[in-house]
């Protein structure tokens, strides 16, 4: 059943290291001396060196390898020869592993300073995105394998919502590898201080209580009252919102000169404390909101944490933030392809432990929430949508209905693949405004952005639905 997502895991592995190979190669090439140490063990000789135009060979035997396993294994498996299939692909991945590592040594022994690299080549990405993606890419198969076993899955049959896309039983519990990706990378990369620790037991906690959801169906109001709870408690602990930049003009605006005495030895920022709940709490709803489609969760979370992750590189002080963003990118990508159309599995509530993430991360990241704003825009203005409409219409905003933006697009006869990529793309392009611009820029992309979405949204509401979804209706069908 999932020996398809693991063929389609492999080829994700080796096009990731290729490009990595590729591009470290293309951007230290004038940097390396003329002669290099392109075969040798540990130390090197005259006899070992050669000229530094050979260091191609490495990411064009990568290539070579890419392309032919990629077309022998697409015509085994049309002749059915599995095992023959995936031997190849771990082979494949084994090769291409090995050529990424000698190019690495020769690089890096040769060159040591890497500030000059483009931010995907550096080795403390390369290394957290790989180590969190493997991770959790293998241990989604005995999570799926859990599930099934123990019951934990969405059956559209007994599961009545008004929101339910799927037509068949699939498996829940996908928040629970994604976060253990993430968790052991981070603390085999550094050690926790004890902000993060609390982040981590935080997120843990949201874990649990997804997977808990998945298995009995949790009251919303429930639900709703341990996301407050977990908000307070990470506020609290440190996690707030201390200063904004200023949008107007240079400096930044002060949050924590409103002091609150409870008494003698008790005190609290109320406007540092409240943000930083509220931004957390929002966060938390609206990627849950965001895991409507297939494959639309995880891209929405990985580009979100990724521009986190590379505006934290800028500062030493952040270190430990943006090795975490970068493991929840990784971790993440790496349960893609098994949340890809069709889906094998489904992350539930648990979704909400990576909205906590990505809201905690930014508010530590020098207090970034304007750029993770930013790059979250298409579905927080979703989200803000819902929760009016819901309102308007003299209903709960925590009861679910089938009329969100990627519902829309649904029924104007775009495919689920193509609705994950459009939030992808328009996560990318929002994060890359938000990387290269700050203050009064980042302030008016915000309001542009949202003018935009705006105008789309309120198309969407307004233009017929397409003929197939049509057809289905009349026939009485069930579009998907």
């Amino acid at each position: 059943m999932f020996k398809d997502r693991l063929l389609a895991t492999l080829t994700f592995i080796d096009f990731w290291l290729l490009a990595i190979q590729t591009g470290i190669t293309l951007s230290s090439y004038t940097a390396l001396p003329r002669y290099i140490p392109f075969f040798y063990t540990s130390r090197w000789g005259e006899n070992q060196l050669g000229l530094k135009p050979l260091i191609f060979f490495l990411p064009l035997a990568s290539l070579i390898i890419f392309i032919a396993n990629t077309s022998i294994c697409l015509k085994l498996a049309q002749k059915k020869e599995e095992l023959t299939t995936y031997c190849l692909g771990l082979m494949s991945t084994f090769l291409i592993g090995v050529l990424s590592v000698s190019t690495f040594r020769i690089v890096f022994a040769v060159t040591p300073a890497t500030s000059n690299l483009l931010w995907f080549l550096q080795p403390t990405v390369i290394i957290t995105l790989t180590i969190s993606f493997l991770i959790s890419s293998l241990l989604t198969f005995p999570t799926l394998k859990f599930a099934q076993t123990y019951g934990f899955m969405d059956n559209p049959k007994t599961h009545k919502h008004p929101a339910m896309l799927l037509t068949r039983s699939v498996a829940r519990g996908g928040a629970l590898p994604l976060f253990l990706g993430f968790l052991i990378t981070s603390l085999l990369i550094f050690s926790p201080d004890k902000k993060i620790a609390y982040i981590i037991l935080a997120a843990a906690a949201a874990v649990v209580v997804g997977l808990i959801d998945d298995k009995y169906d949790l009251n919303p109001y429930v639900r709703f009252g341990f996301q407050i709870a977990i908000a307070i408690f990470i506020a609290f602990a440190g996690v707030q919102v201390d200063y904004i930049n200023h949008p107007l003009g240079s400096g930044v605006l002060p949050l924590t000169q409103i002091v609150l005495r409870l008494g003698p030895t008790l005190s609290f920022q109320p406007v540092a404390v409240i943000l930083a709940a509220f931004w957390i709490l929002w966060t938390m709803n609206m990627i849950s909101w965001s895991n409507g489609v297939d494959g639309q969760f995880p891209l929405i979370a990985s580009v979100a944490a990724l521009v986190i992750g590379i505006i934290g590189l800028s500062d030493t002080n952040q270190y430990k933030t943006s090795v975490m963003a970068f493991a929840v990118a990784g971790a993440t990508l790496g349960t893609l392809p098994f949340s890809w159309y069709p889906s094998k599995m489904l992350y539930g509530f648990g979704a909400t432990a990576v909205g906590f993430l990505l809201a905690s991360l930014s508010i530590l990241n020098g207090t970034k929430v304007a750029t993770a704003l930013l790059v979250l825009l298409v579905p927080t203005l979703d989200a803000a949508f819902t929760i009016f409409r819901r309102l308007r219409a003299g209903r709960s905003p925590f009861w679910g209905d089938r009329a969100h933006f990627h519902h829309k697009l649904l029924d104007l006869g775009f495919t689920q693949r193509q609705i994950a990529i459009f939030y992808a793309l328009a996560g990318a392009i929002l994060g890359t405004l938000s990387i290269v611009s700050s203050g009064r820029g980042k302030l008016l992309a915000i309001i542009t952005g949202a003018g935009v979405f705006i105008f789309i949204l309120t198309l969407v509401n307004y233009l017929p639905e397409s003929t197939e979804i049509e057809k289905a209706k009349k026939e009485g069908k069930k579009y998907e």
